[in-house]
């Protein structure tokens, strides 16, 4: 059996962290970039100053990478997801509920269980990002339908009909509109590549869990999928790049003693936040909360404008893992 693959969920996430991030995001900046931005979650959110002209969306997931490229197209792709489930892709040829479910959780799992992510392929792939986002809206938590995948009377109605909405949405259009650079590299390059005084990068890497040996677990990355690709070396190599940028960032992170090492609180400006991590919900401590921490790498109140409004948002689904598809229930 192959590595596990987890899924990101798509347009947006951290909707709790709204009233924490956002009152420290700068705003006299010319580029926004988020170096992990799998679901674009604090993008979604934020008010970007009007000073800022390039927005850089940047994931290591090819397939993440290309449904937010596919999606800057929003009414070319919202027709071709429209158009698979009546006759393409995603078209099924049963008619009662049971079978349909029967047909669709086989989708899944035969999409789930190939070696869909290492597929080589050129964006924009429409065709491609039909199936993942088949995949991602499969998922548990994944879009604002019910847990088992249909709503009230709606029990036609598949999960993927949320997505479709969503790029029907006049506050999602604009967005998309505004971004200027889809791209598909590591936090290494990129950071490197738009590293200015003109910049400003938010952070969200996958989450380290140290023990005191410093053995990542991988208990945190875990919720991300990437247990297995960001180690400690990963880690280490990301503080040690932050702490020689010429831009302004903002870090979000969960503690452990090798973060103040890199970032001590005498150099750097922390903030933290107690939260209920709701990607934890499939495992045995979904009471528990987390301290989130935002660790900045200039003084918040020097560079924010306290005057700016809070941002129009919409209700936008949670950046959670893949557990299992909802088809089982």
């Amino acid at each position: 059996m192959g590595k596990k693959i987890t899924y990101h969920s798509y347009f947006g996430g951290k909707t709790k962290f709204e009233s924490f991030i956002n009152p420290v995001i700068p705003q006299n900046f010319k580029t926004y970039l988020e170096p992990f931005s799998g679901s674009f979650a604090v993008y979604f959110l934020i008010n970007l100053p009007d000073s800022c002209k390039n927005i850089i969306y940047n994931d290591i997931n090819k397939d993440q990478v290309n449904l937010f490229e596919c999606s800057r197209t929003y009414d070319k792709f919202r027709k071709i997801l429209i158009n698979s489930l009546e006759d393409g892709l995603l078209y099924c040829p049963e008619k009662s509920f049971e079978k349909k479910k029967e047909f669709y959780k086989k989708m899944y799992y035969d999409l789930k269980k190939s070696n869909f992510r290492n597929d080589d392929f050129i964006i924009p792939d429409y065709n491609r990002a039909t199936l993942y986002s088949f995949l991602l809206t499969s998922a548990f938590s994944s879009c604002s339908y019910t847990a088992a995948g249909f709503s009230g009377f709606n029990k036609e109605r598949m999960k993927l009909q949320s997505l479709i909405k969503k790029l029907d949405n006049p506050y999602i259009q604009e967005m998309f509109s505004k971004i200027t650079s889809v791209e598909n590299l590591d936090f290494e390059t990129i950071i490197n590549k738009y590293d200015s005084d003109d910049t400003f990068i938010y952070l969200d890497p996958p989450y380290a869990s140290f023990d005191d040996k410093g053995v990542d677990s991988g208990k945190r990355s875990g919720w991300y999928g990437t247990s297995d690709v960001f180690d400690k070396e990963c880690h280490v190599k990301l503080l040690k790049i932050l702490q020689n940028t010429k831009s302004r960032w903002a870090l979000s992170y969960y503690y452990f003693e090798q973060l103040e090492q890199f970032l001590p609180k005498d150099k750097y400006f922390w903030r933290e936040k107690e939260f209920f991590r709701s990607s934890a919900s499939f495992s045995e401590t979904k009471s528990q909360k987390g301290k989130e921490l935002l660790i900045t790498n200039y003084n918040p109140s020097e560079f924010t404008d306290k005057s700016v409004k809070e941002p129009k948002v919409i209700k936008i689904p949670t950046n959670k893992p893949i557990s299992d598809s909802f088809w089982d229930e």
